[in-house]
């Protein structure tokens, strides 16, 4: 059996409440299982109680401009490790490659969520391509954000094929949605997950009152994520952009479905974005294993899963949810649907099978084309070291100098009180 691990900064165990990062990385856990790896997980030390799978580092300080101390090489290099993934690319600034191939899981666009949570910096984008140049290949969940990543493969010096990223759609373990295979619902909607400021669910009274009279019980499922921020300065109070209204209920991840099993709709209408143009929104995936009819935003990837297979009501406005009349029987059609169609649409096996060929073509031959912009960016950051230690020495220097001179004046000055002295006595 060969080992692999999974660098990630989420949480890993249902025993806490999980992001979609954490649903995304325990999802590549599970299909990397299903080819004889052993998977290790590798995050941030934050619990004491871990899973058999978790492994821990420390991050011990993270400094204004983003930089990180930490000791996450040290630690994987402890670990056995014939494949590497990395969830999100930030972690790839930090690591020491090891001699394995190394794939970067890119589950959504961060330079677009770092603009909704008000932290936008001109290094970010070459960070990112000198991070992504330690990679040997890509996966992601969403058809649309492979041909916006291809264009980044090919910066970063990746072989320019569209095997070289793989489309993985959002594969989730079975076993944790058992409790949701029934049929049998109560007349209930929900709204679940993370309080994102680019991921705003707009709920407004009028549709409460609509799914009231249509019989529907309204359940918010919703709480502010734990935020992990490789720049902690840069907070600009991005939670204030959530809709406040909607009460905070934070629950471990197994409990949640639990509480999903006896519903039978969500809400999970998103404002449409550059973000949400190029995601596979996680709660949506996970409302569908768990029997749920979500009602969703055309437009938007899913929708053309969601729309051609029957499994949810999609709207161009909110307020066309108010046009059905029939809200009960859709629902019951779409939920047999979701039981008959999903996740059998995405074909496990062929996805199984795509995946150990982009690993076996890393492991025999890892080459990567010459890269000009990354060259550029490497030479680019070198410089700017330089230039911030050459601006630290004339800093210190300056400061020397201010001293040097204090020291003088005050030398004079004695020299001068010494003198007076002398004069006097004499």
């Amino acid at each position: 059996m060969k080992n692999a691990v999974i660098l990630t900064l989420e949480r890993t165990s249902r025993r806490r409440a999980i992001s979609g990062g954490g649903l995304r990385v325990l999802g590549l856990r599970w299909l990397l299982e299903q080819l004889d790896y052993q998977v290790i997980c590798l995050q941030p030390n934050e619990d004491a109680d871990l899973e058999p799978w978790e492994r821990v580092f420390s991050i011990d300080h993270i400094r204004s401009d983003g930089y990180i101390h930490h000791n996450m090489n040290e630690v994987l290099q402890t670990l056995p490790c014939d494949l590497l993934v990395v969830e999100q690319w930030g972690l790839l600034d930090e690591l020491q490659r090891p001699n394995c191939p190394v794939i970067v899981d890119l589950h959504g666009s961060l330079l677009f969520e770092n603009q909704e949570c008000g932290y936008e910096n001109p290094q970010q984008m070459r960070t990112k391509l000198l991070s992504l140049s330690k990679s040997d290949a890509f996966l992601t969940p969403g058809y649309r954000q492979k041909y916006y990543y291809l264009a980044w493969a090919k910066m970063a010096g990746i072989l320019s094929s569209t095997d070289s990223v793989l489309h993985l759609p959002l594969f989730l373990p079975s076993q944790f949605y058992l409790e949701c295979s029934s049929l049998e619902r109560k007349d209930i909607l929900v709204m679940g997950g993370a309080l994102w400021p680019w991921a705003d669910l707009q709920f407004s009274n009028s549709l409460r009152r609509y799914f009231e009279e249509q019989g529907f019980e309204v359940q918010a499922k919703l709480y502010e994520p734990l935020k992990r921020s490789l720049h902690p300065s840069e907070d600009n109070n991005w939670r204030n952009k959530s809709n406040s209204s909607m009460s905070s209920n934070q629950k471990p991840h197994s409990e949640l479905i639990s509480s999903y099993s006896q519903a039978s709709l969500a809400w999970d209408y998103y404002p449409d974005s550059w973000e949400r143009q190029l995601a596979i929104t996680t709660r949506t995936v996970e409302y569908l294993y768990c029997g749920l009819v979500p009602i969703y935003c055309r437009g938007l990837e899913l929708s053309e899963l969601i729309e051609r297979l029957e499994i949810g009501i999609c709207l161009k406005n909110p307020k066309d949810l108010l046009d059905i009349s029939n809200l009960k029987d859709r629902v019951e059609v779409c939920r047999h649907n979701i039981s008959e169609k999903f996740p059998v649409c995405w074909q496990l096996e062929q996805c199984l099978e795509g995946l150990r060929k982009l690993i076996d073509s890393i492991s025999k031959e890892s080459f990567k084309s010459e890269s000009l912009i990354v060259n550029l960016e490497s030479d680019y950051r070198e410089l700017r070291r330089a230039i911030g230690e050459a601006e630290a020495e004339r800093d210190h220097l300056r400061r020397e100098l201010l001293r040097v001179e204090n020291e003088l004046y005050e030398s004079r000055l004695t020299k001068e009180r010494w003198k007076r002295l002398w004069m006097r006595d004499y």
